[in-house]
């Protein structure tokens, strides 16, 4: 399907066309536990490929290395230097 754009030019675009000009993105957040060293994180929908950067974040002021592996194009493994009682976010940049 084909949709004029307005504005400066007008362009036709398919949505295929646009879709394909960004990176798929995928954020959430996930929460650990006193007992987890490592925690598998899924996707609400799956990347195109395994083919991504991960950026993680504390959301609680804690004192523990984290490190996102094995990824899939379902999600990944974060990994925690230590078992602690926090929440994560996560930012997954596929390529395009």
């Amino acid at each position: 399907m084909v949709t004029p754009i307005k504005g400066h030019r007008d362009v036709s675009v398919t949505w295929g066309d646009h879709d394909a000009a960004h990176p798929p993105i995928r954020v959430g957040r996930v929460t650990t536990t006193i007992l987890d060293t490592a925690i598998a994180v899924l996707f609400s929908s799956p990347m195109p490929d395994a083919d991504y950067e991960v950026v993680v974040q504390a959301k609680s002021n804690v004192s523990v290395t984290t490190f996102p592996s094995a990824p899939t194009t379902d999600g990944f493994t974060l990994n925690l230097s230590a078992g602690v009682n926090a929440t994560f976010s996560y930012f997954a940049i596929g390529t395009v």
